[in-house]
């Protein structure tokens, strides 16, 4: 009956230790989707904010333009 007992305990413990060795890597699969995920975010961003300042100095150079014309 004993021996019975801590072969459960073995198997037992087997499992929990497969258990926390998947939910390491599960953690691990889930960083790792999020970082990706943020990664791209932050590039979107990045292609954005580059566009806009272009589209800015564009403006800024017709508008001085303008402003010379106006005033000459």
């Amino acid at each position: 009956m004993l021996s019975a007992v801590k072969e459960h305990v073995g198997k037992l413990e087997e499992s929990m230790k497969d258990t926390k060795e998947s939910d390491n890597t599960l953690e691990e699969s889930i960083k790792d989707l999020r970082k990706k995920k943020l990664t791209e975010k932050n590039d979107a961003l990045d292609a954005m904010m580059m566009a806009l300042k272009e589209e800015t100095m564009a403006t800024t150079m017709a508008l001085s333009i303008r402003i010379e014309e106006l005033e000459g």
